[in-house]
């Protein structure tokens, strides 16, 4: 009998990883998520005078468009490997009262989105166009790596572009490709002859 009490606490034991397991990669994420969703109307953007900088030299309101005048990565020593460097963008936009601010904002907390460019060129050799954006679209034409592409729309679900272009000799096709196989081009990289 004196060794089953002595052993009333090892079922405790043995729970308790699975406790710490539970609250690291469910309670923690869980309280993340409600956070999300219950952030107010009233959340802000701090401006920072320098990327990194703790100090504030304004608040945006959330919601508001602002331009993006640069960007610049914070370097650091990362612990893991797999760690990846801030990224803080230039900002500027009007504040709760109209004053104009500029300074920097880290990327995490911004959603940036460009309108839809006009020119990219083709960075995967062989690239087919889907007739609608999907992987598991019919497949309509295939335009060849570095050809010139016209892009025509945009669609949001993971960033497909609709795009004219055509291999040398060939009709010009219409079609849907992923926005990561098509770098987008500068005003004055399109002027440019490749």
């Amino acid at each position: 009998m004196k060794s089953t009490k002595k052993l009333w606490w090892v079922p405790y034991m043995l729970l308790a990883p699975s406790l710490i397991f539970m609250a690291i990669f469910f309670a923690w994420p869980m309280v993340q998520s409600i956070t999300l969703a219950l952030r107010t109307d009233d959340s802000v953007l701090v401006i920072h005078p320098e990327p990194g900088s703790d100090a504030s030299i304004g608040q945006l309101p959330q919601s508001l468009q602002v331009s993006v005048l640069g960007n610049q990565g914070v370097p650091f020593e990362p612990e893991n490997p797999l760690d990846e460097p801030d990224v803080w963008l230039r900002l500027s936009g009007e504040d709760a009262t109209g004053a104009v601010i500029e300074g920097w904002g880290g990327e995490r907390r911004l959603r940036v989105e460009d309108e839809t460019p006009d020119v990219g060129v083709v960075r995967r050799s062989d690239l087919e166009l889907r007739e609608a954006p999907g992987s598991l679209s019919p497949i309509v034409g295939v335009v060849p790596e570095d050809g010139e592409v016209s892009i025509l729309e945009r669609a949001e679900l993971d960033i497909w572009y609709e795009i004219s272009g055509a291999a040398e000799g060939s009709d010009p096709v219409t079609g849907w490709v992923e926005g990561k196989y098509i770098k987008i081009l500068t005003e004055n990289e399109a002027a440019s002859p490749a």
